[in-house]
């Protein structure tokens, strides 16, 4: 029999459920699903985020946020890395610069080739804008010489950004044209987690069930039928407690709601306003393959408990038929020895 589809490649530690929910409800960093010209999936940092990074969270907070993004994204969206995109233009904080920058680097260390480009619309005051080139590589001295980490492309302007990210896939704050609503990305996100969360966990003891369910296939078996009987009925005790303890079913049945939620988006608002971004797409392929491989898994755990069913059924029938033919046999004899004896 073959073994269960095992843990997905695609799986999505839910570390949204803690710090990073936190963080992202604040719409300081977010993830539309848009890319650059490179197609490179975009990271954006809104200028209502810029002003919360002073005081707000530290630069390990911030490459855990990225991180978490590169976690849903499949791996075919993300060979070439991320791009990062700020408007730094009003910003004349240091520090806010030297988080920012700090951050991508965390990113960069722990996940190479991670991030692509860093898009930055430079700041309009010289100070800030060479602590930008500094903290970045671009303008270094023998006395302070700093490796450029990852690539980073100033832009003027907003109209200059464009030549690098097309305006359908900026939001409105970047003068683009995609619609975001942050409040239904994170509601979205917290659904779908959840799910992958449970779906990990049921791969990861699916395998243990089916030991347990190949088992009940190595019973040595008796040759009573009353004993048979009785075996029979504890197996298939055991049989259906290994299943409920899966909660295989409740499963399946999850994933043909959001299935069914995922293709009528239109009827239920959160999923209608993330429906047109790659996100959506991606994770209706993902839900999809989690409840081909449930129904697989279930068609596999059935298959080996209608094995382990028949052999001990074989052998009532086999004890019944053999009970006959004893006697057939006694009858036999019987009659054999009244037809010697007239």
């Amino acid at each position: 029999m073959a073994a269960i589809a095992s843990k997905s490649d695609d799986a999505v530690p839910n570390i949204l459920g803690s710090l990073q929910e936190d963080l992202l409800a604040t719409e300081m960093i977010i993830f539309t699903g848009a890319s650059d010209s490179n197609k490179c999936p975009l990271v954006t940092f809104t200028v209502k985020g810029l002003e919360l990074l002073h005081d707000g969270p530290s630069s390990n907070d911030l490459a855990n946020a990225i991180q978490y993004f590169l976690a849903i994204t499949p791996a075919k969206r993300k060979i070439g890395g991320f791009s990062v995109l700020a408007n730094l233009k009003q910003c004349n904080e240091e520090g806010v610069i030297v988080k920012l920058i700090q951050a991508l680097e965390i990113v960069e260390q722990q996940t190479k080739g991670a991030i692509a480009t860093f898009y930055a619309i430079q700041p309009k005051f010289k100070g800030a804008l060479k602590i930008l080139k500094r903290q970045t590589g671009l303008k270094s001295s023998k006395k302070n010489y700093r490796a450029l980490v990852f690539k980073t492309q100033l832009v003027a302007s907003l109209a200059d950004l464009y030549s690098c990210v097309e305006t359908s896939h900026l939001t409105e704050e970047f003068g683009g044209t995609l619609p975001y609503n942050h409040q239904s990305w994170v509601q979205f996100r917290k659904i779908i987690d959840q799910l992958s969360e449970d779906m990990q966990d049921l791969f990861v003891r699916l395998p243990g069930a089916q030991d347990k369910i190949g088992m009940l296939q190595e019973y040595d078996l008796a040759q009573d039928k009353e004993e048979l009987q009785e075996l029979l009925e504890q197996v298939t005790h055991k049989y259906h407690k290994i299943v409920s303890n899966l909660y295989l079913e409740t499963a399946i049945d999850d994933c043909k709601q959001i299935i069914e939620k995922l293709s009528q988006p239109e009827s239920y608002p959160v999923y209608q306003n993330v429906s047109h971004t790659q996100m959506f797409s991606d994770v209706t392929t993902m839900v999809q393959t989690y409840h081909s491989q449930l129904v697989s898994a279930r068609q596999t755990l059935q298959t080996m408990w209608q094995q382990a069913e028949t052999r001990i059924i074989h052998t009532m029938e086999l004890a019944q038929y053999q009970f006959q033919a004893e006697n057939v046999l006694v009858y036999c004899t019987l009659l054999m020895n009244r037809t010697v004896h007239f």
